[in-house]
């Protein structure tokens, strides 16, 4: 597939800003200390490490840049083709892909332990900066409309309740 014309990239910013503050909320709760994480325990303690290894897969092959069909990457946002590295990522990408986004005999045959104790922070690290990268190098209209969507993602929900990614570093 071709890269889409400007106004549905603009369109998709909001997913991406979406999965990047998902990655980052939960990335930060595997990293809180148990005051923060009040009432965070087992099974919701899995499910956030789920959804943080999740997210940080789909925020990975957006910046892997390498388009399947219809995936969004990062470099139909840039001026120039960028090449991102997640080198941290990359020691766990293929394992993370088999046992935890795939039900394959991998996760009997060639398993890799993870207790994400260590590796959350360096994820966590490498993303936060990668992420960071990015946004400087955007020129409008994508800018403006990253710099719209992480300032909406920030602001209360319509019913008056206070966004869950209000405290977090989105830029």
């Amino acid at each position: 597939m071709s890269v889409p014309d400007v106004a549905i990239r603009i369109r998709a910013v909001c997913h991406i800003v979406h999965d990047y503050a998902n990655l980052m909320s939960s990335g930060m709760l595997t990293q809180a200390g148990p005051a923060q994480r009040a009432g965070v325990h087992p099974p919701l303690n899995s499910h956030i490490q789920h959804a943080f290894i999740l997210n940080c897969r789909k925020i990975a092959d957006f910046f892997k840049n390498s388009s399947k069909n219809d995936d969004i990457v990062a470099n139909h946002f840039l001026s120039t083709n960028e090449k991102f590295v997640l080198s941290e990522w990359e020691k766990w990408g293929r394992a993370m892909n088999k046992q935890l986004a795939h039900l394959t005999y991998a996760r009997v045959t060639d398993p890799k332990p993870w207790d994400g104790y260590q590796d959350n922070k360096l994820l966590l690290d490498e993303f936060q900066s990668v992420w960071k990268t990015f946004l400087s190098k955007l020129h409008d209209p994508y800018k403006r409309a990253f710099d719209e969507e992480i300032a909406k993602r920030q602001q209360p929900y319509p019913n008056g309740d206070e966004s869950e990614f209000k405290d977090l570093d989105l830029r």
